[in-house]
């Protein structure tokens, strides 16, 4: 009986020794599952920052764009009451494409804006009274605007439409 025992207690031995090396396996394999979900986890924080950082980054050009836009709006607006002013709205809506509307109230802004400059330029040659008066520009005086239908130098916008000037009151492109 002592040689089945000895043989029973051979098999118990080798039994435990590839259970020993089994479970170094397992916890070798576990390490490594643990060691790539660590990686996993690390990498998805990255990513999460780097959507957080190009959010920022893009809501920064949004804004930066939303800026620009608004002043070249503006100063498309401010174009559009200039031509307003030297011609109708009606006319200014159909040069340009805009709505009526906007031709209008864009060239009420521009004589408005026009109003209040001509007011501080006039309070700032009271204060200047003593300089030289500068002389008056021969109207046309080397200037080709009679041609292009915009004031000759020295004309403020309301004359360029006046009965004097009938070039002014005809559409572009007929004769006078």
């Amino acid at each position: 009986m002592a040689a089945r025992t000895d043989s029973r207690q051979a098999r118990l031995t080798r039994a435990r020794e590839e259970a020993r090396l089994r479970t170094a396996e397992i916890r070798k394999e576990e390490e490594q599952l643990e060691d790539l979900a660590t990686e996993f986890f690390f990498v998805q924080e990255e990513a999460a920052k780097a959507r957080e950082d190009a959010e920022k980054r893009i809501a920064q050009i949004r804004a930066d764009l939303e800026s620009e836009v608004a002043e070249l709006e503006e100063k498309a607006t401010a174009i559009v009451g200039r031509v307003g002013v030297l011609r109708s709205a009606q006319e200014a809506s159909v040069r340009l494409g805009v709505p009526v509307a906007a031709a209008t109230a864009a060239r009420k802004t521009a004589k408005s804006a026009a109003a209040a400059k001509a007011t501080s330029d006039t309070s700032g040659a009271a204060e200047q009274a003593e300089g030289p008066v500068p002389e008056a520009a021969p109207e046309n005086a080397g200037n080709d605007s009679a041609e292009s239908g915009a004031p000759a130098a020295g004309q403020l916008p309301e004359q360029a439409g006046s009965p004097d000037d009938a070039s002014a009151t005809q559409p572009p492109g007929v004769p006078a």
